[in-house]
């Protein structure tokens, strides 16, 4: 997906009465869920899951893994622009570590972008293969994240 459609998206979300939105596209899907919303598990659903209220949009972006050649792994690129963090505080401990397992929904990174922390969370369960950024750098739409590997 386009970044500039991202970030004006998000930014029309943040200014907007609204406190979740879903949709697909044939570059993949988006769903944004304001801090303290309520989630609904499918479309329709009456079942709901509370969040836990924080100043964090969660942004899940589906089709950002990406088959690497040769690899049998695959890539988890960055949704957006923004700095790339692996905790969310400085002292805190990093979402993910090479090696470890992660399930899908899980947080596995937050991209700040635009003043909003954006958690970025497992599409599917995974184990982290390698760590491709450094903690605290500015990444691009696009820039490779993690390596992974299907469990």
């Amino acid at each position: 997906m386009d970044k500039e459609f991202l970030y004006d998206l998000m930014a029309e979300f943040e200014k907007r009465d609204i406190q979740e939105l879903s949709f697909e596209t044939e570059q993949g899907s988006v769903h944004l869920l304001k801090a303290g919303a309520v989630a609904r598990e499918a479309a329709g659903s009456s079942a709901a899951v509370p969040v836990a209220a924080t100043s964090e949009t969660v942004v899940s972006v589906a089709g950002a893994g990406e088959t690497v050649a040769g690899a049998g792994g695959e890539l988890v690129k960055a949704p957006i622009v923004g700095n790339f963090y692996r905790q969310p505080a400085p002292d805190a401990p990093y979402f993910v570590n090479e090696g470890d397992r992660v399930s899908k929904g899980q947080t596995i990174c937050i991209l700040e972008a635009m003043k909003l922390m954006n958690e970025l969370e497992a599409e599917f369960d995974c184990e982290i293969v390698k760590v491709l950024v450094d903690n605290g750098t500015m990444v691009q739409f696009d820039t490779p994240l993690f390596e992974v590997k299907r469990v």
